[in-house]
C-alpha cells in the first residue's frame, strides 16, 4: 500500500478532521516531490471537494513549467465524471487517495473504461493513483527517457495512471530510448504512441523532440526518424545547445556509447554557445569521452586559494564565460575556440630562465623572448640554410641567457606551435587548432606549477578506455 493511501485510511478513521486533513495534504506534498524533486507542491488549505484545489505545484522554470492544480479525492470512480466536466479543461491533476484495485474485478473494469473515455474529452487532465506515482518514483531511471518521465508526468502527464500504466509508460520510455540509441525506426513506433497519449501536447513534443535529438546524436539523419512528414526535424545550433542544457540538468547518465556517440556530432562552439553550465555530472561524462576529438585553439590560466571541489574527484569541468573551464583546487584552465577572450588580459609574470628550463622540459622549443634589463628580445633556433626558425631543446636556445623569460613557443606532438605568454597567463595555438587532451597536458605544464597534481592531471585528461576513467573517479 502507498503511503499516501495508508495516511488516509489511518488519519480519517482516527484523527480529528483537521488534523487528518493536514496530514493527508502534507503526504500527497511529499508523493509529489518524490516523483519529482523539482516539484514545489504548495497547499492552499481546501479539502472540500470543491473546484478550489487542494495543493497547487510550481517548478523553477515556470516558463516552460507552467503550474498544475492538484485535487484529492478519494476515489477515482463515477463522482470524478462531474469534477472533469466542470473543472477538466484546465488541465488538473485528480490525485486519489486509493491505491489501484484489481482490473478484473468487473465493476472496477468497467469503471476504469469509463474514466478512461471521460479523461479522453479533457485531453489535459490527469488523474492518478498514489501506488502509480510511486512506481514512477521508484523508477528504475536508468537513461534519459525514464529520467524524462519522472520529471514530467506530475507537470504534464494526462489521461488516467493506475499501477500497470505507471510501468506502461515507463517501459515505453525506456524502449523509445533504446530505439533511438540503436536507430530502430520499428522499435520506436510503439513507445511513440504510449507517451502521445500520456502527456499533453506540449509535454509530448518536448519527449518527441528528445528522442529526435537523441537519434541525431546516435548518427541517424532527421529525414530517417519514424513518423509523418512533420516528424522531419531541423537540427540547428540552437536546437543542439537547448539539447545539450537540457542534458546537463539531468541526473547522471552512465551509458558511456551515448557519450561516444554524442561526441562525434558535437563541436567546441556547440559547448561554448551555452555561455555558462555547472560541473553536472552529464557535462564530466560528455568532455570526458571527447578529449582527443574536441578541437581548441587557447587557453587561459588562473591560480587561486585552495578550495573545495564540487564533485567527488580532484579535476572538473564547467563552461564559464563561454570558455569551457577545467578547474583543479588551486587553479582553472580556459580553453577557447579561438583568440578573442584573451584581449587586453594581464596578471601574468615573467618567469626565470631555470624555472621556463623546468617547465618545458624536452619539448622542442622554436622561439623565447626574454626580457633582459627591459630590452625585449626574441631568441630563435636557426636552421643552418635560412632564417626560419627551427625547434632545438630549451637548453641550447637559453645558454648563457640571465633574463626573465616573457613567452616561449614550443612545438607539440601533433605538429602545431604553441605559443605561452607568461605575462598573461595564456597559450595559443599559432596555426589551426589541437585536441583538447594535448592542449590540457601542455599548456597545464607551461603555464601552471601544479607539483604533485601535474601528473594527476596527465593522466586524467590522457584518453582511454572509459572503464579505466571511471576507476579513477
Amino acid at each position: 500500500m502507498s503511503r499516501l493511501a495508508e495516511i488516509a485510511r489511518s488519519a480519517l478513521d482516527s484523527k480529528p478532521p483537521r488534523e487528518a486533513i493536514d496530514d493527508i495534504t502534507d503526504e500527497a506534498c511529499r508523493t509529489i516531490e518524490r516523483v519529482d524533486p523539482d516539484a514545489r507542491p504548495r497547499r492552499t488549505g481546501q479539502f472540500n471537494h470543491t473546484f478550489l484545489p487542494d495543493v497547487v505545484v510550481s517548478w523553477p522554470d515556470s516558463a516552460r513549467r507552467p503550474s498544475r492544480s492538484v485535487f484529492l479525492r478519494f476515489d477515482l470512480g463515477q463522482e470524478l465524471s462531474d469534477d472533469l466536466e466542470l473543472l477538466g479543461r484546465d488541465g488538473p491533476m485528480f490525485l486519489a487517495l486509493s491505491d489501484s484495485g484489481s482490473t478484473e474485478d468487473q465493476s472496477r473494469r468497467g469503471s476504469r473504461e469509463q474514466l478512461t473515455v471521460g479523461l479522453s474529452d479533457q485531453v489535459n487532465a490527469l488523474a492518478a493513483r498514489p501506488d502509480a506515482l510511486d512506481a514512477i518514483a521508484k523508477g528504475p531511471h536508468t537513461d534519459l527517457m525514464t529520467q524524462f518521465v519522472r520529471s514530467s508526468i506530475v507537470g504534464g502527464g494526462r489521461g488516467l495512471l493506475e499501477q500497470n500504466d505507471a510501468r506502461t509508460v515507463l517501459d515505453a520510455a525506456s524502449e523509445a530510448y533504446a530505439g533511438a540509441q540503436e536507430l530502430s525506426a520499428a522499435t520506436l513506433h510503439a513507445p511513440l504512441t504510449v507517451l502521445g497519449r500520456s502527456f499533453v501536447g506540449r509535454v509530448t513534443s518536448e519527449a518527441f523532440k528528445t528522442l529526435q535529438m537523441l537519434w541525431w546524436a546516435s548518427g541517424g539523419s532527421p529525414e530517417a526518424f519514424p513518423g509523418t512528414s512533420e516528424s522531419i526535424f531541423d537540427v540547428s545550433d540552437d536546437e543542439i545547445a537547448h539539447f545539450l542544457d537540457y542534458l546537463f540538468g539531468r541526473p547522471e547518465i552512465e551509458d558511456a556509447a551515448f557519450w561516444q556517440r554524442l561526441g562525434q556530432r558535437i563541436s567546441p562552439t556547440n559547448l561554448l554557445s551555452l555561455v555558462s553550465a555547472g560541473p553536472s555530472p552529464n557535462l564530466q561524462r560528455l568532455v570526458e569521452n571527447s578529449l582527443a576529438r574536441l578541437r581548441f585553439k587557447g587557453v587561459m590560466a588562473d591560480t587561486m586559494a585552495p578550495r573545495m571541489p564540487p564533485v567527488a574527484q580532484d579535476f572538473w569541468w564547467s563552461i564559464a564565460r563561454s570558455t569551457l573551464v577545467l578547474s583543479g583546487s588551486d587553479f582553472e584552465l580556459a580553453f577557447v575556440d579561438d583568440g578573442r577572450h584573451f584581449g587586453s588580459r594581464s596578471g601574468g609574470l615573467p618567469l626565470t630562465v631555470d624555472e621556463v628550463r623546468r617547465r618545458v622540459g624536452t619539448l622542442p622549443v622554436e622561439t623565447v623572448e626574454v626580457d633582459d634589463e627591459h630590452r625585449v628580445k626574441d631568441i630563435r633556433g636557426k636552421a643552418a640554410d635560412n632564417e626560419d626558425a627551427r625547434a632545438v631543446s630549451i637548453d641550447a636556445l637559453l645558454a648563457g641567457e640571465q633574463g626573465s623569460i616573457t613567452a616561449v613557443t614550443v612545438r607539440l606532438p601533433d605538429g602545431p606551435r604553441l605559443r605561452c605568454n607568461y605575462e598573461r597567463s595564456t597559450a595559443l595555438i599559432d596555426e589551426g587548432d589541437t585536441s583538447l587532451a594535448l592542449l590540457a597536458r601542455f599548456s597545464s605544464q607551461l603555464l601552471l606549477r601544479l607539483g604533485d597534481q601535474q601528473a594527476k592531471l596527465v593522466f586524467y585528461v590522457t584518453p582511454r578506455q572509459n572503464v579505466i576513467r571511471d576507476e579513477i573517479r
